[in-house]
């Protein structure tokens, strides 16, 4: 054998051979290729997050004005109306609240009151950037109901209105997004 020799084509096969077993970008390119999937998963918990926060603060305003309305802490259901709006604005809840007051069988043994709030899923989430498809055009909505144990000493009328009182508000807190 000759070592003068050589064969063509050789030193192209060297050189595969050599940037075959060197590893210096492939971490990069790694990270470049998994780095978005992650940011889309780490954005979604957050997301997510927010539209549960935002719930737990409109059932804990529901459930507060409720339980005020039957221990006789508030005298109407518009008291309860307005004690959940005040709660929902100290809860750091943003967006547009729809807060409904209903009680029904006054005067009997089965009395209820029951407090609902609603807002659009969309005021819900922090940012609004994803399609109608995947947050859905609905709302996002609480109920609650509670007896009233004797209803001859509570609270036995809705204001002037017999049976429900409702209110529309709009926190002020609201974060501005663009949607594009």
């Amino acid at each position: 054998m000759v070592s003068w020799f050589r064969v063509p084509g050789m030193g192209k096969l060297r050189r595969y051979l050599r940037l075959r077993r060197d590893k210096r970008g492939a971490i990069a390119i790694e990270f470049a290729l998994i780095l978005p999937i992650l940011l889309i998963i780490l954005f979604g918990i957050v997301e997510f997050g927010a539209i549960m926060f935002t719930r737990h603060v409109m059932f804990y305003s529901a459930r507060e004005a409720a339980r005020a309305y039957v221990t006789g802490v508030v005298e109407s259901t518009e008291e309860a109306v307005t004690l959940a709006e005040n709660l929902l604005s100290e809860g750091s809840a943003t967006g547009t609240f729809t807060v409904t007051a209903t009680t029904s069988g006054l005067g009997t043994s089965t009395s209820l009151i029951t407090i609902s709030i609603e807002t659009p899923m969309v005021d819900a989430a922090l940012v609004n950037v994803f399609p109608d498809y995947l947050l859905g055009d609905g709302d996002l909505s609480v109920n609650t109901t509670m007896y009233l144990e004797d209803s001859s000493e509570n609270n036995t009328d809705c204001g002037k209105k017999k049976g429900t009182c409702s209110s529309k508000k709009t926190s002020s807190s609201k974060k501005s997004s663009s949607k594009k």
